[in-house]
């Protein structure tokens, strides 16, 4: 069910709607969508990173982004543990592209007074403001459907324990909330099996 006034779970992007997502977006607010969905990283991490955690000291993207455990979500008896997730060579391309906007700031996405980076209530705000503007404002789209997009995705290519490595999730039913059941993969699976 998809998420409604606030309720329900983040809706999942084919990649058809993410590319047209992205066909529209600009700027810091494109960077965090791309960041979102090729790590899992909720928006609130994402826009905590650093220059550093993303670039080299000469401005070249690195292979890895890294988030620190001091921007990670805490939870219950878990301590946060630094995440490096490797950077696919698309999102190296756009990260130099965004690199060349002249950031001043340490902060990949400063707020207004570039000694602060952005919080992650604005950069909702934006996206809001923006799917609303594309006439995708009751879509169920939030920022955690990049999260959720990316989970979904991966689980048919990586072990849970390895999901579990790059969405920090700690314990496998939670991760598997994340999850959507592909109704596609199912009835290819029982038209394969179909034993009349």
């Amino acid at each position: 069910m998809p998420k409604v006034g606030g309720i329900g779970q983040a809706t999942i992007l084919e990649p058809s709607t993410a590319k047209a997502i992205l066909a529209e977006m600009k700027g810091e607010l494109r960077m965090i969508f791309l960041i979102g969905l090729h790590t899992a990283a909720r928006w609130g991490e994402i826009v905590q990173l650093k220059r550093l955690d993303c670039y080299d000291d000469k401005g070249c993207p690195r292979a890895y982004i890294t988030f620190g455990s001091d921007i990670q979500k805490q939870s219950a008896g878990h301590k946060p543990q630094t995440r490096q997730i490797p950077t696919r060579l698309s999102l190296q391309s756009e990260l130099k592209d965004y690199q060349g906007n002249g950031m001043i700031s340490e902060w990949m996405f400063p707020a207004k007074d570039p000694s602060q980076h952005l919080t992650a209530k604005a950069a909702s705000m934006r996206f809001k403001r923006f799917l609303k503007s594309q006439g995708l404002g009751d879509m169920g789209i939030s920022t955690h459907s990049t999260r959720r997009t990316f989970a979904t995705l991966m689980q048919h290519e990586l072990s849970p324990k390895e999901l579990m490595q790059l969405t920090g999730h700690k314990s496998l039913s939670s991760l598997q909330r994340y999850l959507e059941v592909d109704p596609r993969k199912i009835e290819k699976v029982m038209i394969k099996t179909d034993f009349s």
